[in-house]
């Protein structure tokens, strides 16, 4: 089952790519890269959609292959979200959205996530996403995550991503620094980290940024 989501997820991510002005609000990448730490391809793809005024949808999915099989991408991890804007029910939260969410992949049980996404108007070219998730299936604990994203300059844009985990305590972050090189086309250079149970040293990723 979570196979299918993951790719679902994929599927929903290269069609907002492909999509252009048909569907509004769409967007969408492809992401190929290395990964400099355990030496092996790396692929996200990644997209989202208005479906209404009120209602819009964004996944994700990390296919990764191994060291010992590095072009082998069999390893996926994905997440999902729909999210609906509570700007109707009173004016203090048009920046407010009630959201839920799917986290899981290869090795593990997926998880759904209830809660709220905070995500102000700061203009063009700066986004922030703060989400708190309260609720969470399958032993899951609490979640709260914050995301950043800036553009530089013309050129050079970088974001960073902090998601931390209430249950085990574990904090996951990625820092990224993006400069364009083409018409829809960035090269970047990420550096993912994991802290708490389980966590390893930082890991380097290098690649190409399809998309719009």
């Amino acid at each position: 089952m979570r196979h299918a989501i993951a790719k679902t997820i994929a599927g929903a991510g290269l069609l907002a790519l492909l999509a252009r002005p048909a569907a509004a609000g769409s967007w969408g990448n492809v992401q190929p890269a290395y990964d400099a730490k355990d030496r092996h391809a790396t692929v996200r793809v990644e997209g989202g959609a208005d479906l209404s005024d009120k209602v819009n949808v964004y996944g994700f999915a990390d296919l990764d292959a191994t060291g010992e099989k590095p072009f082998d991408l069999t390893g996926v991890y994905a997440e999902g979200r729909i999210a609906r804007s509570l700007g109707d029910v009173s004016r203090k939260l048009k920046d407010v959205s009630a959201a839920v969410e799917y986290n899981g992949g290869t090795g593990g049980g997926g998880t759904m996530r209830l809660g709220a996404i905070y995500k102000p108007d700061l203009g063009e070219g700066q986004t922030l996403i703060v989400k708190a998730f309260p609720v969470g299936t399958n032993g899951a604990g609490p979640q709260a995550s914050v995301f950043r994203q800036g553009r530089i300059s013309q050129a050079w844009s970088g974001s960073v991503l902090v998601d931390y985990n209430v249950k085990p305590g574990t904090l996951y972050s990625e820092l990224e620094l993006d400069r364009k090189v083409g018409n829809g086309i960035e090269a970047f250079a990420q550096v993912r980290l994991s802290t708490g149970h389980g966590a390893g040293s930082p890991t380097p990723i290098i690649g190409i940024k399809y998309g719009r």
